[in-house]
This record gives structure tokens, sequence and C-alpha cells, in this order.
């Protein structure tokens, strides 16, 4: 078994990468503006969803049993 006692313990300063600079709103968007992207983003987890099925499906033929 390797000898340990020569690694020594660090403390770790977690930072936050980017930080809020003011408490103002950059810009405005639209309630209708966000519900179309939301919807978007549902369509596109759907359709991932779905390739990810059929990728499954596809992949048990092939699985070593």
């Amino acid at each position: 078994m390797r000898d340990l006692m020569g690694i020594k313990k660090v403390k770790l300063n977690y930072r936050p990468v980017a930080t809020r600079r003011s408490d103002k709103i950059a810009y405005e968007v639209s309630n209708d503006h966000v519900n179309t992207i939301n919807r978007s983003i549902n369509r596109k987890i759907q359709r991932n969803e779905a390739e990810k099925n059929a990728s499954r499906d596809v992949a048990a033929k092939y699985l070593v049993r």
C-alpha cells in the first residue's frame, strides 16, 4: 500500500464564475416569448426522448445475453 502521509489536505475556496454586477434588469422579455421558448424546449425534450427510446430498441437487438 502506498504511503499517503505526503499528501496534504487543502481548503478549497469556491467562488462563483460569474458575479452579478447590478440588480437592474438587462432587458425585459414578454410572457408570450417566454411561453414560445418553453414550448420549443418541451418539443425538443420530447423528440430527444423519442430518439433515445428508439435507439434503446435498436440496441436491445445487439445486446449479448
